[in-house]
């Protein structure tokens, strides 16, 4: 996902409420864009959450993608940081594929 990934890390207001990364499981000049959402850590539920599913053993992780997905954690979605849009990987890798003989529809 490296390669594919445009990943804009949380903001200091969304790490206070949760948000983390592992800058080197994220790419920085793909064509997909990855960032966490600018509304899901409004309120007290994330933190609650986290820390009530640790006390029954599953590890919180500063981010999941590392391989270790067995863990709670706060995940980025595939959107726009700056535009708040959703950015399909279909419409970056494949839309522009489609006009090649050996890819039918």
């Amino acid at each position: 996902m490296r390669k594919a990934e445009k990943f804009t890390a949380p903001s200091s207001a969304q790490r206070a409420k949760g948000a983390d990364y592992i800058p080197s499981y994220h790419g920085s000049s793909g064509p997909v864009n990855i960032a966490f959402a600018q509304k899901m850590y409004g309120g007290p539920q994330q933190g609650d959450f986290s820390n009530t599913v640790t006390k029954f053993g599953v590890t919180k992780s500063k981010d999941l993608n590392g391989g270790a997905p067995n863990c709670v954690s706060f995940t980025p979605n595939v959107s726009s940081f700056t535009s708040f849009s959703l950015s399909f990987p279909f419409y970056v890798w494949l839309k522009p594929s489609s006009t090649f003989s050996n890819l039918s529809q």
